[in-house]
């Protein structure tokens, strides 16, 4: 103790002299110390991707521990740290809430030091085999939860996380020492300025529509998820949006889709099913606010109700813990999986190296000879080295890299796309082209090469850019006509495809390519490594989500099966983008809004865009984007309607829409892969940091 206090002294001391930007790094040290002196770190009781939360006690002056705290360890920038640490300064000594005793600052984190809830959260305790579930028990704790968030409001303060796993009790016996936890998530509403997010925050079954849609948030954001906790609390655990999957439970949300009258609330009583409905309302200034619901009758009345929901808290409630353990465990063997990617030993050549990321499709335009009848199976990486030289980069992606090389003997140019996924999805994407390898609507496979580290597919080069990069570009003038060809082109492709009971899975204006820069009648379909072989004796495939949001069908959104139809889906969102110049039907802002617009089928032809637009091409696509798949035409279908056999020539030039739309969708497209690059180099600085 004595050097620790020597050390402080001296900190101090140094701290007149130096400048700023020591004073900082000293400062941090000085809390450091305080903090090491102070508390002894016990067990840790959670951990996520932005803060760990440990047991501490502070230690007498006999230098042994006492009374146990937390000390949640934030990882998070300092500006969210420092407005957590505001916020719980904000919220001292009030009801039903975490109560904040210190703050450090340290070198490494900020370290928040609160009182510790040994009772566990609120699924836990009722979820537990000896506990018997009330309605009466649950007025106990929407009573606390509301009480909580009366206060919290009354200091223009949103949670923006209320759910069950944020809510904890003191004491492992008591129903009354309820406290709203984890306020990482939490704003303060100023009243010059209106609280608006660009991303959701919070968790999906408990967020509500305004959330979801991006718009102003209130303090009524947190009653619809208090609804939400008392709806899943006197049904035993049921919770009243979620579907399955994010998106699916996205769209109920934001049609406010819940059920009162499942078996689960049948001995449930009026009154709460009343403060419940009038808590998940969409308009948010219809929802009771923390004050009213507390003079709901539910709440306000003495009455007790005793019927005991023992049967559905031994499924439901359990459920959603395995449920949330599960969604735990898989991050972590992903965060795993990601370090030993990252962990692997560049030993390799610089060609086996420089591979990283996927391949929107290979572009280009004039083909390689003929493809090597032989190539049924891979050949090694060594034969590709000796007979190509690698020229420069055309574009990469998540899986792999795509390069424009040339034959060292005879001088022709091909395309080789670097691929770093497992070797039997590979294989499958060139058996695949190899199939379909006499269609001239399709990107010709020359030869597929492998290594330890990559898998090389060798395919014709096409130099005419995609159907996007094509009609964006500022001399190009954009006509009906124009898009009569591009996706009549583009069906007779996909009906091949089809023909050899092939399904894209992935069709979407950027894997269209065209072969030559000035010919529009040269087009291929390119970027087969999500397509999937159909079984002999059936037209469907049970398949997980795949793709690109707004080009995918609802029923593969929807991670019920794939067929033709859906990809005829994905050439209806094609043709609505180019006859339009280039809106999406289904974009909405972000991918959630988007999700729920393309499960709801949610499109029009409203928009002035279409005020040219002939009366057939809306009747085609309409004919397309049709949620039921068995509804769609098909490849064939498409050849013989009028649209496509109509051989007038629609002049009306869509210059305009051409030069804003496309342009804002190819800007919209780099901005991506701006922001997931960085996003992988951030996490690569922070795994490098970690491993010093």
């Amino acid at each position: 103790m004595d050097g620790i206090m020597k050390t402080l002294t001296f900190i101090n001391s140094s701290l007149v002299q130096a400048t700023p930007q020591e004073r900082s790094r000293m400062t941090n040290k000085l809390h450091d110390s305080i903090y090491c002196a102070k508390y002894e770190r016990g067990e840790q009781i959670s951990n996520s991707a932005e803060s760990s939360v440990f047991v501490v006690r502070q230690r007498n002056s006999t230098g042994k521990s006492s009374r146990p705290y937390a000390a949640k360890y934030l990882k998070s920038n300092v500006s969210a740290s420092q407005r957590e640490a505001d916020i719980l300064r904000r919220l001292k000594d009030g009801p039903n809430l975490l109560q904040l005793y210190e703050v450090f600052h340290c070198e490494f984190h900020v370290i928040l030091v609160t009182e510790y809830l040994a009772g566990g959260d609120l699924f836990e305790r009722v979820s537990r085999c000896e506990y018997q579930l009330t309605e009466g028990k649950c007025q106990i704790f929407m009573r606390q939860i509301l009480r909580g968030l009366q206060h919290l409001h009354s200091l223009n303060i949103v949670h923006m996380d209320i759910k069950p796993f944020n809510i904890l009790f003191q004491s492992k016996t008591d129903d009354y020492g309820l406290k709203i936890s984890d306020f990482s998530k939490a704003h303060l509403i100023e009243d010059e300025k209106e609280l608006k997010f660009s991303r959701i925050k919070g968790t999906v079954e408990f967020i509500s529509p305004e959330l979801i849609n991006c718009e102003t948030v209130t303090t009524s954001t947190d009653m619809w998820a208090a609804g939400v906790v008392a709806y899943m609390l006197v049904s035993g655990g049921v919770s009243p949006f979620y579907s399955g999957s994010r998106c699916r439970t996205i769209a109920r949300t934001l049609s406010c889709e819940y059920d009162l009258s499942v078996p689960e609330m049948t001995h449930t009583s009026p009154q709460a099913k009343s403060l419940i409905s009038q808590l998940l309302v969409k308009d948010p200034s219809a929802r009771l606010s923390a004050e009213r619901a507390l003079e709901h009758p539910w709440l306000d009345s003495d009455r007790v109700y005793v019927e005991v929901l023992f049967e559905l808290e031994t499924t439901w409630m359990r459920k959603c813990l395995a449920r949330r353990r599960w969604y735990r465990a898989l991050n972590a063997l992903r965060a795993m999986h990601t370090m030993r990617k990252h962990s692997i030993p560049d030993s390799a050549s610089e060609d086996d190296t420089e591979n990283t990321a996927e391949c929107p499709g290979v572009a280009s335009a004039s083909r390689i000879a003929v493809v090597d009848e032989k190539l049924e199976e891979p050949r090694p990486y060594d034969e590709y080295k000796l007979k190509y030289e690698r020229i420069c980069l055309i574009g990469s992606g998540t899986f792999g890299s795509v390069h424009y090389i040339k034959d060292k003997e005879t001088g022709e140019v091909a395309a080789a796309k670097y691929l770093r996924q497992e070797k039997s999805q590979v294989r499958q994407e060139a058996a695949i082209l190899r199939k379909l390898i006499q269609s001239a609507m399709i990107v010709q496979l020359i030869g597929l090469y492998e290594s330890t580290l990559n898998s090389v597919l060798v395919t014709e080069f096409l130099s005419g850019g995609d159907l996007v990069t094509r009609t964006a570009s500022d001399d190009f003038t954009l006509t009906e006509r124009k898009c009569q060809i591009f996706i009549r082109q583009v069906v007779r492709g996909v009906q091949f495809i089809h023909s050899k009971k092939i399904i894209h899975l992935d069709l979407k204006p950027f894997n269209i390519m065209f072969a030559n820069p000035n010919d529009d009648y040269n087009l291929r379909i390119i970027d087969f490594g999500l397509a999937e072989q159909l079984p002999p004796c059936d037209h469907t495939l049970k398949i997980k989500m795949c793709g690109t949001l707004e080009y995918m069908s609802p029923e593969v959104m929807d991670c019920k099966f794939a067929s033709y139809a859906s990809d005829m889906w994905g050439v209806g969102v094609i043709s609505y983008l180019l006859v339009s110049g280039g809106l999406s039907p289904f974009w909405a802002g972000n991918r959630y809004r988007t999700m729920a617009k393309v499960l709801s089928c949610d499109y029009s032809f409203d928009a002035q865009n279409f005020c040219h637009v002939s009366e057939e091409a809306k009747d085609f696509i309409a004919k397309l984007l049709i949620r039921n798949p068995d509804e769609r035409m098909t490849a064939t279908d498409c050849l013989s309607h009028p649209w496509l056999t109509d051989n007038r020539v629609y002049v009306e030039v869509l210059h305009t829409l051409e030069t804003a739309w496309m342009k804002g969708l190819l800007a919209r497209r780099r901005w991506h892969r701006w922001y997931h690059a960085i996003i992988a180099m951030n996490r690569m600085r922070k795994l490098s940091e970690d491993n010093r």
